[in-house]
């Protein structure tokens, strides 16, 4: 088993899958269809892990635009589509590694916080009432002041 450059001939996303006897092992990321292998005279370097500039365009309307499964609205799309998957992965990532990191400030990023106790909320609202701006709030952070 080997992976490959393939492409899907609904969105025309070129992409990189394990392949068994002419078949990809994975579908689109993009549009969940199925991924085909490249043929070998598209493609270039000693890897043969890009198409050959020269060719792209012939291999777009070769085998991708004359598919009887191509899509014109996916292909018009798929960029798009890959850059909202890109940020969205990025945010994951991002959410993880504040996990990871264990609780934090919402507005300056800081780990050194503290709970805000019982006492000092009832004394804060006892002393300024509903203008208390500890009610509903939890934390504080020790670094910028910040309360959630």
């Amino acid at each position: 088993m080997e992976q490959i450059l393939c492409y899907c001939k609904k969105c025309g996303r070129k992409v990189f899958a394990f392949v068994e006897e002419d078949k990809a092992r994975s579908n689109c990321d993009i549009c969940n269809s199925e991924l085909y292998p490249i043929p070998e005279e598209y493609l270039g370097g000693m890897s043969k892990s890009f198409i050959k500039k020269e060719l792209e365009e012939e291999f777009i309307e070769k085998y991708i635009k004359s598919a009887p499964e191509f899509d014109q609205s996916w292909f018009d799309r798929r960029d798009g589509i890959m850059e909202r998957k890109d940020r969205e992965r990025a945010q994951r990532q991002a959410w993880a590694k504040a996990r990871e990191r264990g609780p934090h400030c919402p507005y300056c990023g800081c780990s050194n916080i503290g709970r805000i106790g019982g006492v000092s909320r009832a004394i804060s609202v006892g002393m300024f009432g509903m203008a208390s701006g500890k009610i509903g709030k939890t934390h504080k952070c020790r670094s910028c002041g910040g309360m959630w």
